[in-house]
């Protein structure tokens, strides 16, 4: 009952798992739908910083280039002074470019700075969320395995009581039927969902199962497997409720004989209407009913219970 009640747990907290993954998952999924956009665009606004970054870079080495140039060449000569005495033609052909590069510029674009920060919150955002699923999954795995490792235990220590509960079958089975063979027949390669099979040989006969027994060999053989079980894990005392009902009185014969030695090892309380069952009892308890809506109870002693069981 603890590890079925373990496993019962194991499976709701998986279930509880699942759900908070395809929760997270679902945001997960929300957040990479706002993040492409955003993405794509400052992708492309870096791309353009550093297309101009490498412009100006190239630029400015040009220039220190032209600036060694100039004073290996002229090395007493004021550049500065030198562009101050520019001809018309060429302030005009410089005035000329000056469109040019501003159009150049106009191509680039507008650099949006918010969208780097927008990028750097979503991408801490997305961050987050993903270690969020690996602990998830990580946790998962843990239950998983748990689940798996309890299986195993249970499939072992049904397996171990079943091996028990066959043979105080077929013995509590001899015992009754005075002979006989019976077998417990169960798949234990598929899973612990796998039915028992009761197979049994009574004394002079074939090999059948449960279902092609008659009525009264088919009640009594599930006696036999239920005293079994009860002899795997003894009580104190049993409640039987009309558990000779369906019994012929062949059968009826043997089952009180098999009930009168079992009383020596267990206290048995039974409610019966069969008069064989009621004989073989030690004490003999009645309900009737002198008057309607009354009701009283007869006790007959043990010795006289043979007289008035007849």
């Amino acid at each position: 009952a603890g590890q079925e009640l373990e496993l019962s747990k194991c499976l709701q907290e998986m279930a509880r798992v699942q759900e908070e993954i395809a929760a997270i998952t679902e945001t997960i999924d929300r957040y990479r739908a706002d993040y492409g956009p955003i993405q794509a665009r400052a992708e492309e606004q870096r791309q353009q910083m550093v297309a101009v970054e490498m412009k100006k870079v190239r630029l400015d080495a040009e220039l220190d280039g032209l600036h060694s140039q100039w004073q290996e060449k002229y090395p007493d000569q004021n550049r500065d002074q030198l562009c101050e005495n520019l001809t018309s033609r060429q302030i005009r052909d410089y005035r000329g470019k000056i469109p040019v590069l501003r159009e150049q510029i106009d191509l680039l674009g507008p650099i949006d700075i918010e969208s780097i920060k927008d990028y750097d919150e979503v991408e801490s955002r997305y961050s987050f969320i993903r270690s969020q699923t690996e602990d998830l999954t990580m946790a998962k795995a843990s239950l998983v395995n748990l689940l798996e490792e309890t299986e195993k235990i249970m499939a072992e220590n049904f397996a171990q009581f079943l091996n028990l509960a066959r043979v105080s079958f077929h013995n509590t089975f001899v015992e009754i039927f005075n002979g006989g063979e019976a077998r417990l027949n169960v798949d234990l390669d598929k899973d612990l969902n796998a039915g028992v099979d009761i197979e049994v040989k009574m004394p002079g006969k074939r090999s059948q199962a449960l279902n092609l027994l008659s009525g009264g060999e088919r009640a009594l053989t599930c006696i036999a497997f239920i005293f079994a079980l009860l002899r795997l894990k003894p009580a104190p005392f049993c409640l039987l409720d009309e558990i000779d009902a369906s019994l012929d009185e062949t059968n009826l014969d043997m089952f009180a004989d098999f009930l009168r030695r079992m009383g020596t090892e267990t206290q048995f309380i039974v409610i019966t209407h069969r008069q064989t069952t009621i004989a073989c009892g030690n004490n003999i308890y009645g309900i009737t009913m002198p008057q309607e809506g009354i009701s009283s109870i007869l006790s007959i002693p043990g010795e006289k219970r043979h007289v008035r069981a007849g």
